[in-house]
């Protein structure tokens, strides 16, 4: 379970102008969704910039990586942090404190 609901996420090392939507249960649900908060136009979720990620135990969460315009396209560094609190074997496996994924 992650303290508040409140993970972060962000594309601010990517090298390409971006968008991050974070979607729950299906892609029919948004829940969060930027273009524009890093210098170079990449995209940060945080607390910090005021656009959470509004997370509860039990639900499958899907970060969708994109670009801008079509031309919007190369690698991207996915940064995603919460803060769990008395995690599961299988939290813990499936959800660290940080973790990045890089294309």
């Amino acid at each position: 379970m992650l303290v508040g609901g409140l993970p972060g996420a962000d594309l601010c090392s990517s090298s390409y102008d971006t968008k991050l939507y974070v979607y729950e249960n299906s892609v029919d649900n948004l829940i969060a969704c930027n273009d524009d908060h890093c210098p170079g136009y990449m995209s940060e979720l945080s607390e910090a910039t005021g656009q959470r990620i509004p997370v509860s135990y039990g639900n499958t969460y899907y970060f969708v990586v994109d670009g801008y315009s079509p031309n919007d396209e190369g690698d991207y560094c996915l940064n995603i942090w919460g803060n769990l609190v008395q995690p599961t074997a299988t939290e813990e496996l499936s959800f660290s404190k940080f973790r990045s994924l890089y294309r």
